[in-house]
């Protein structure tokens, strides 16, 4: 009898040591502000209203004060989102809250309907673009009142060459990995016109994948860091926490590949790897899984559904 209740007050005493509640519900996203239109044109006296939507590092939409920054005073009055032509010119407009700045508008004033106000890039049909993908991109020129102005010619400006081209005719290819901006420009060739910028165009460039790196991050108060590397070896992966990895360990505690870091979605929705028992190096080969598929490894006490920790795979 004695034998009996001592099991299970050792039981006892592991079980509590990994029931928690597990906040983790959601990753952390880079804030971001989203802006009511991309670019503003107005003749000499006009006004209109910009609205600006401010989301947190969770995605979620909050009300906070907003800081609007304007830097062409002498060409459009900016207060509050409302924005006022002075004279005829260009002015960039921003949103920012602390120290994170939103997209920026180019606001263009002109003096009459007769001359380019406008010039919009087209959405591709995608943005997200494999090395060597060539795509035509596609614009057109309008007045401050959106009537089409035909013939105009405009340049193309790529942000980063090592990452996109853009020709002359606005034939952009794809050449090396990353995230890239594009826009076009009219150039002024009378006096009643001005130099006029279009919207931006964000591209994310991807060549083979055949690595991913990420750094674990402790979560629900538990202890979790060090790093992992999902490798393409083959047909297969292989995943590797590195020589500095360390985590919580109790009852049972596994590593996961997921798309999420709540620990109940983790158990039921994602890839489980393995049971580990010790910290520092250890691999494990993974079949039937792309590469590309999950976005999080995790660390979890798989009895009670609790995330120790993760890391984002880059």
């Amino acid at each position: 009898m004695f034998v009996r209740k001592y099991k299970y007050f050792l039981l006892l005493i592991f079980s509590i040591g990994c029931v928690g509640t597990d906040y983790i519900d959601d990753p952390i996203v880079p804030e971001r502000i989203v802006m009511s239109i991309e670019t503003v044109s107005l003749l000499v006296g006009e006004e209109t209203t910009l609205s600006a939507t401010y989301f947190n590092k969770y995605g979620i939409q909050e009300n906070v004060p907003l800081v609007w920054n304007n830097n062409a005073p002498t060409v459009v009055e900016v207060s509050m989102g409302k924005i006022k032509a002075l004279t005829v010119g260009s002015a960039i407009v921003t949103a920012s809250y602390n120290n994170f700045v939103g997209p920026q508008i180019p606001v263009t004033v002109v003096s009459t309907n007769k001359v380019v106000a406008n010039v919009i890039i087209a959405q591709p049909a995608s943005t997200q673009l494999k090395v060597g993908e060539i795509i035509q991109l596609e614009y057109h020129t309008t007045s401050s009142k959106g009537e089409p102005i035909i013939n105009k010619q405009v340049g193309w400006f790529s942000e980063n060459s090592s990452i996109l081209t853009v020709s002359i005719t606005g034939l952009a290819e794809a050449v090396g990995q990353g995230t890239v901006d594009v826009h076009a420009k009219y150039f002024a060739s009378s006096p009643d016109e001005i130099d006029t910028k279009s919207n931006i165009i964000t591209f994310i460039i991807e060549g083979l994948l055949n690595k991913r790196m990420g750094t674990f991050i402790k979560a629900g108060g538990y202890d979790s860091s060090g790093s992992v590397t999902l490798e393409l070896k083959g047909d297969n992966l292989e995943l590797t926490l590195l020589d500095d990895f360390k985590t919580s360990f109790a009852l049972g505690t596994f590593i996961y590949l997921s798309n999420s870091t709540n620990g109940g979605l983790v158990r039921s929705g994602g890839h489980e790897v393995s049971q580990i028992t010790t910290n520092g190096r250890q691999s494990f080969i993974i079949t039937g899984v792309d590469i590309a598929k999950y976005k999080y490894v995790i660390s979890l006490c798989k009895p009670a559904t609790v995330t120790f920790g993760y890391a984002e795979l880059k």
